[in-house]
């Protein structure tokens, strides 16, 4: 399923996630370019009924072209191992601010350093080994004005106490933050969800297969500090609900000059804008049967 804002000029996609069953695992999520972000997830056992999969992307508002956004990814094939990573790193002077995975396998993990993603597959008990491997994808970002962007790296665990338990963590930003991308690490459990569950805070859910199984979610959030001027960023936030019409565009005449009209997907549900003197992040989500 791929998460679109159409052919727009004044919005990028920065991150993005997805969220799914238990009974399901996540294979995909990842930038295709500046406006498409792409998920999927997949059913554990064959021939399951059809689930709803609600996909996720987080979308900087820049009609100025103030920030320049590039994706970088690297990959790893499987050569029959039961598990390998790929990790790819952000040149500066960008900064990390999200990232992304893709295999056939059982994601392991997909999680941040300070400048660099990492993507961890781990093959099925039932299979064995795995020859597709995994990609890693990194998110960086760039102010075009001078401006200094920060990230900041958070994380939480989760422990499960008994095999099947489905398990869920949420790791939040300090309040000057906005989350912009995240993942997790995890260990004898299967990925479901990973997605940005406000503007300070990314969620992940897993099932266990096995003990001991744990989850690592990690946080990805950044600041702006705008060029040339020492008075702190005032930031604040606001749910904003859809307008579905014919049109694809965003028109000024809300408080903060965005309404949201999508006429591309059947049932965006929610956008949640954060402003700053500089920064202006929103998330939207859409629902597909699978």
């Amino acid at each position: 399923m791929t998460i679109s804002i159409g052919n727009r000029n004044d919005a990028k996609i920065i991150g993005g996630g997805l969220q799914s069953a238990p009974s399901w695992y996540a294979t995909k999520s990842y930038p295709i370019d500046t406006h498409n972000w792409f998920v999927q997830s997949r059913p554990v056992v064959a021939d399951q009924s059809p689930i709803e999969v609600i996909g996720f992307a987080v979308v900087l508002y820049d009609p100025l072209n103030k920030y320049d956004v590039q994706y970088y990814s690297s990959s790893a094939v499987g050569a029959g191992q039961p598990q390998g990573s790929a990790s790819v790193t952000v040149p500066s002077p960008y900064v990390l601010v999200g990232g992304g995975f893709s295999t056939d396998e059982f994601i392991a993990g997909s999680h941040p350093s300070n400048t660099a993603w990492t993507a961890d597959f781990t093959v099925s008990p039932l299979s064995g080994f795995s020859e597709d491997g995994v990609i890693a994808y990194a998110v960086g970002l760039k102010a075009n004005d001078g401006s200094t962007i920060q990230n900041h790296i958070s994380s939480s665990t989760q422990q499960a106490s008994s095999v099947g338990q489905t398990i869920g963590s949420y790791a939040q930003a300090s309040s000057n933050y906005r989350t912009t991308g995240g993942g997790m690490i995890v260990v004898n459990s299967i990925v479901s969800s990973t997605y940005p569950f406000s503007w300070n805070v990314w969620y992940g859910a897993v099932n266990s297969y096995a003990l001991p199984a744990l989850e690592l979610v990690y946080n990805v959030a950044v600041s702006v500090t705008p060029a040339q001027s020492s008075t702190p960023t005032q930031q604040q936030c606001h749910g904003v609900s859809l307008v579905q019409t014919q049109q694809n565009s965003w028109n000024g005449g809300s408080q903060w000059g965005v309404n949201i009209v999508n006429s591309n997907s059947q049932a965006l549900t929610r956008v949640i804008l954060c402003t700053s003197k500089s920064l202006l992040i929103f998330s939207i989500w859409q629902v597909s049967m699978v």
